[in-house]
C-alpha cells in the first residue's frame, strides 16, 4: 500500500526526492501533533481532529506562490500590491 502511495506521489511530483519528504513528513508531523497535546494536557475533541486532518494533508502548489492552481488570486494579489 505505501508503494502505492508513494508512485501516486511520484507521479504528482515528478521527483523522487519530493516524493519521499512528503511520505515522511505526515506521519512525524501527525505523531509531534498528538504529542503536544498530550504534553499540554489537551482533549481530543472534534475540532482538533479536523485541524489535525486538514493540516496533514499535502499541497499540490506547483507555482510556488502560496496560491492553490486554479483559484486564482495569485495575480490580484500582486497587482494590488503593485498600486
Amino acid at each position: 500500500m505505501l508503494l502505492v502511495i508513494f508512485l501516486l506521489l511520484y507521479m504528482t511530483y515528478g521527483s523522487l526526492l519530493d516524493a519521499a519528504q512528503v511520505l515522511l513528513a505526515v506521519p512525524f508531523g501527525l505523531a509531534g501533533g498528538v504529542y503536544l497535546l498530550y504534553a499540554l494536557g489537551y482533549n481530543f475533541s472534534v475540532a482538533v481532529w479536523l485541524g489535525s486532518s486538514r493540516s496533514s494533508g499535502p499541497r499540490s502548489d506547483r507555482r510556488g506562490d502560496g496560491d492553490l492552481p486554479g483559484r486564482g488570486g495569485g495575480a490580484q494579489r500582486e497587482e494590488l500590491a503593485a498600486d
